[in-house]
């Protein structure tokens, strides 16, 4: 499925280098560009998707406690995907990765389509569990038209979530292999692989764990 809506975005991005930081503010240019042009004939698009369109689409997609992950665009040839994240509502949104403080294994632009959120940026000053304090580096509520980048260097967090947020995301290429949390209360980091990074623990997972740690 192709969203006629999304040709132009699509063609800018193929333009990008994806190497130099100068990238990230062209791609946001691109995002605010679509959203004054081509929102509208999104929404049209969807509106009138086919159901073997959707089915496409549905197996690309996720879902997570905060959202749903709708796969819009992932063409191998490219260097990145293009994602629609729904929000849930309030009464059915759990307390998850999205509202957590978190990194990505890729670098992202988001664009908000629909809705708000506050987003924070955080940082660590001192990599040790012991001594680390956590930090704001910025706060801000972001309206319909924001766009921002994360990179895979960047801590952050979404709250303040209003029913029906609905963003645009531009995921880049992967970089690493999981991506962490920061548990606020301990400081204490937790790693995070995908399952496609998960093959081996498959493979072993039957083992009892004292045949693993033997190597029998």
């Amino acid at each position: 499925m192709k969203f006629t809506s999304l040709g132009g975005l699509v063609t800018e991005l193929e333009l990008l280098g994806w190497a130099a930081q100068a990238v990230h503010d062209r791609m946001e240019h691109a995002l605010r560009r679509f959203y004054d042009d081509m929102r509208g004939e999104l929404a049209r698009e969807l509106a009138a998707l086919a159901d073997e369109d959707f089915a496409e689409i549905v197996g690309r997609s996720r879902e997570t406690s905060t959202h749903y992950k709708w796969s819009l665009m992932d063409d191998p040839a490219n260097d990145f995907k293009i994602w629609l994240h729904e929000y849930k509502d309030g009464a059915h949104r759990g307390s998850g990765y999205a509202r957590s403080i978190h990194n990505h294994r890729y670098p992202l632009s988001s664009l908000i389509l629909y809705g708000s959120y506050k987003h924070t940026k955080l940082a660590i000053d001192d990599m040790s569990e012991q001594s680390r304090r956590l930090r704001i580096t910025t706060e801000q509520k972001l309206d319909p038209g924001s766009v921002y980048t994360i990179t895979t260097n960047e801590l952050h967090s979404i709250s303040d979530i209003r029913d029906h947020t609905i963003t645009l995301v531009v995921q880049h290429r992967t970089i690493r292999s999981f991506s962490i949390s920061i548990d606020p209360q301990s400081l204490r980091t937790i790693r995070h692989y995908p399952i496609e990074e998960r093959h081996v623990n498959l493979r072993e997972c039957l083992e009892p764990a004292g045949e693993r740690a033997s190597g029998s």
